[in-house]
């Protein structure tokens, strides 16, 4: 079971999933007595778990998928670590199924893969960490179509490496190449992610 969302933007003081109900696009600082008060300067350690915690929070991932996430990202050598780490999160079988609009939240979106509602290329797949390669299709099982679970937001404004192509069907077309393609909600420094993981490895 998820945290609430309200708890988790308060936690990092930012709208993580971007909800227009969120307490933070009312209130900018945290609740409690001490909540205005300004906070001490984070240390580059601090920074890098928050940077780490946010991104994982926001994807609805372990710190063990996101540090793998990681490794297969170091294998691309055309374009910077951390963009490449973000770019292998939104080829997440799960994350395309919520920014095509399939699913209201990222983790509706985990179950209705789970679930055996998704298609790839007109195959069954249930693995919401499946990767997905540029020109495959992913679509909802005709006779999953009613179910309350799944959605059709036709208002969601679809990134340039995605294309819906009917109500229940949309094609990854490539991978995104700059964190500018990425509409997140809050500013993200994938840097910080990279220093941290690249101590370890």
């Amino acid at each position: 079971m998820h945290r609430s969302s309200s708890r988790v933007d308060r936690m990092y003081g930012v709208n993580i999933w971007g909800r227009p109900n969120s307490p933070l696009e009312k209130r900018r600082y945290r609740l409690g007595q001490h909540g205005k008060i300004t906070r001490k300067k984070v240390s580059n350690y601090g920074l890098q778990l928050l940077e780490k915690q946010k991104v994982a929070t926001y994807y609805n991932i372990t710190e063990a998928q996101l540090k793998k996430t990681f490794k297969v990202a170091l294998k691309d050598k055309k374009i910077n670590s951390g963009v490449s780490l973000i770019s292998n999160l939104e080829r997440r079988l799960d994350q395309v199924v919520y920014r095509l609009g399939f699913a209201p939240t990222i983790f509706s979106a985990r179950q209705i893969v789970s679930h055996k509602h998704v298609l790839v290329d007109g195959q069954p797949v249930n693995i919401p960490s499946y990767l997905l390669k540029a020109g495959q299709v992913v679509s909802i099982r005709q006779k999953s179509q009613n179910i309350a679970l799944i959605s059709v937001n036709r208002n969601r404004e679809l990134t340039s490496y995605l294309r819906l192509d009917s109500d229940f069907s949309g094609t990854f077309l490539k991978l995104p190449s700059s964190l500018e393609e990425v509409p997140f909600p809050f500013q993200v420094n994938p840097s910080a992610i990279v220093e941290k993981y690249i101590k370890v490895l």
